[in-house]
């Protein structure tokens, strides 16, 4: 840097390259500082009267940064990593320098990066301390040329206003609290329930004192409050006391960011209710340490969730939630168990197969085609979904089908819900139909001539093909590949599925079209998974609303192939699964969500 003219090098390569100035930035560090104090602050500010934005790297991480601060005018602050450490002896230390950091930016007007940031937990400390500019692997680790061309054409994640510096005036909080602008009564309201609460020796809480708005939400006053300080304990549900004691050791840990946690208190009158707490932990002093508790009463939140909770279980299904991380690390987690009497499993047991492990529960032939879905949850987009044989309690195997699906998105983690429905039926059918669709192909003259069975008649052919499409388990219709698709045929179980009396009645009803059977705004998704262009052979899958004859509208799955009848016209026929239950559950899931 101090070798060269660097503001004339720098300005011939954006000529060049016909780059704006404002996208170059230039990092400096203190031993820059050191080696020759007055060409650099020359430097800089040559750099700075130029366009370029000149940052100073590892801020923090010397004994010159806040000389180098005071003399040079800089754009952005690179937080040096180490005042991330949350190791128990540095913890306290690096928080309060950390914070004095950020301070002093905002306080000079400096847009700052913290560096090094691998956590959530950091992530959530530096917000807090309102640094909203981060880098490192909690985000992402390096990456191929291509993986970082596809992350750019996602403008969801790209911001190209570029660091900003200027904000709202934030409150403050001294003048907030003031006499004269705000009232005891005001502040109560707005602060809500607060109680001081004091533990000693680890083992013994109680309630030093509370505001009136505690008392309140509480439902108890101050005569039996002060009775009761010293066994406050007493007021909390028993099974949830380990719960509140997590809530203040997390409180001690994490300090300024504090802690929070609900559970179950009992009012003055005995009546249970659900308590919100954010601890934070203020002091110790010998065996006591101190801490602030704000709490607010959600027992009617708790209650619509213990009812929402009470409407999934009643669905046909278990329901999940999956959380995936800017790193594309993912969690999950059970929300309930609908399928728990066909599988055996209960929401815990679903919990800890999970955490520990699902593919041993999962038949080794579907391990490929599981994993290649759980492995990328960068291409579940909006919605994806996978099959694959399940094993009961018992040892049995079940097929499920697990459709996953978009959510939202919240501080950077894409939240999805996924629905696991039992399909056992339908891949029977399936396997009924793939059993028989040799004979199939073979009487309609369609097999291979090395696989056929021994030569029948034609006559016998269209004879067997009939008694064939008759007793199949499951509806069969088939359709000439014209305009509408004209009616080829329909067994007894297509056309009592679609609550017609007789072939004559089907035919009528739907004026001798296929077509006629899909629902009219499910057509342009039907010709799409089919195409416009039929060859024999050519097989496909497709999901549309069945109208009945009533005007009702069913579900159905049609998996079907391409033959050529016996004057040569092009005929699909199509094999129709019920899916109504499936397709209706996924859909109350999303309008419970």
């Amino acid at each position: 840097m101090l070798q060269f003219r660097l503001c004339e090098v720098f300005t011939a390569l954006i000529k060049k390259y016909e780059i704006p100035s404002r996208l170059l930035e230039i990092e400096i560090t203190e031993s820059a500082y050191a080696e020759n104090f007055d060409q650099l602050i020359a430097t800089v500010n040559e750099l700075r009267a130029c366009g370029f934005t000149v940052l100073m790297d590892d801020f923090g991480s010397g004994y010159s940064s806040l000389n180098m601060l005071s003399n040079i005018e800089l754009d952005i602050l690179k937080i040096d990593m180490k005042f991330l450490d949350t190791s128990n002896h540095q913890n306290t230390r690096n928080s309060s320098i950390l914070e004095s950091i950020t301070s002093m930016g905002r306080w000079l007007g400096l847009r700052m990066i913290a560096e090094g940031v691998e956590t959530h937990e950091q992530a959530d400390r530096l917000l807090n301390l309102d640094c909203e500019y981060m880098q490192g692997y909690y985000f992402y680790k390096p990456m191929s040329r291509d993986h970082f061309c596809e992350l750019l054409a996602d403008a969801g994640r790209i911001d190209v206003r570029g660091m900003q510096a200027k904000r709202l005036p934030s409150i403050d909080l001294e003048d907030l609290f003031h006499k004269d602008i705000t009232s005891e009564a005001m502040l109560s309201n707005i602060l809500g329930g607060i109680a001081l609460y004091e533990i000693e020796d680890d083992t013994h809480l109680q309630i030093l004192m509370v505001n009136d708005r505690y008392y309140r939400i509480t439902g108890c006053n101050a005569v039996d409050l002060q009775e009761r300080s010293r066994l406050i304990t007493r007021q909390i549900h028993p099974e949830d006391m380990p719960l509140v004691w997590d809530i203040f050791h997390k409180a001690q840990e994490a300090e300024s960011m504090g802690a929070s946690g609900t559970f179950r208190r009992y009012r003055l009158n005995g009546e249970l209710m659900w308590m919100h707490m954010q601890a934070f932990f203020l002091h110790k002093q010998g065996n006591r340490k101190l801490f602030y508790g704000s709490v607010s009463d959600v027992s009617t939140t708790m209650s619509l969730q213990k009812e929402l909770l009470a409407i999934l279980q009643t669905m046909p299904g278990d329901i999940f939630e999956y959380q995936v991380y800017p790193d594309e690390r993912l969690s999950c987690r059970v929300i309930s168990a609908g399928l728990s009497l066909l599988h055996g499993y209960t929401t815990q047991e679903l919990q800890d197969i999970l955490e520990n492990g699902m593919l041993e529960y999962i038949d080794e032939r579907d391990h490929d085609e599981v994993m290649r879905i759980w492995s990328n949850p960068k291409q579940w987009k909006t919605d994806c979904s996978v099959e694959f044989r399940l094993f009961t309690k018992t040892g049995e195997t079940i097929w499920v089908e697990q459709h996953i699906r978009y959510i939202r998105e919240e501080e950077g983690v894409r939240i999805y819900n996924s629905l696991l429905t039992d399909i056992t039926k339908i891949k029977k059918q399936e396997d009924e139909l793939l059993e028989s669709q040799r004979l199939l192909h073979h009487l309609l003259g369609i097999a291979n001539q090395r696989d056929s069975p021994r030569q029948l008649t034609k006559r016998n052919k269209e004879h067997a093909a009939k008694l064939y499409a008759e007793s199949f388990p499951g509806g069969m219709i088939g359709g000439f590949c014209e305009k509408g698709f004209p009616l080829y045929f329909a067994n007894e179980e297509m056309i009592h599925f679609l609550g017609y009396d007789s072939y004559q009645d089907l035919y009528q009803g739907i004026n001798g079209m296929v077509e006629n059977t899909i629902y009219q705004e499910d057509r342009a998704q039907v010709e799409l998974d089919l195409g416009t262009t039929f060859r024999e052979g050519m097989e496909y899958t497709t999901r549309y609303r069945m109208v009945q004859k009533d005007g009702s509208l069913i579900w159905g799955q049609d998996r079907g192939r391409v033959i050529c009848e016996k004057q040569g016209r092009l005929a699909i026929i199509s094999t129709c699964m019920n899916i109504d239950e499936i397709v209706k559950a996924r859909q109350l899931l999303q309008k419970v969500r």
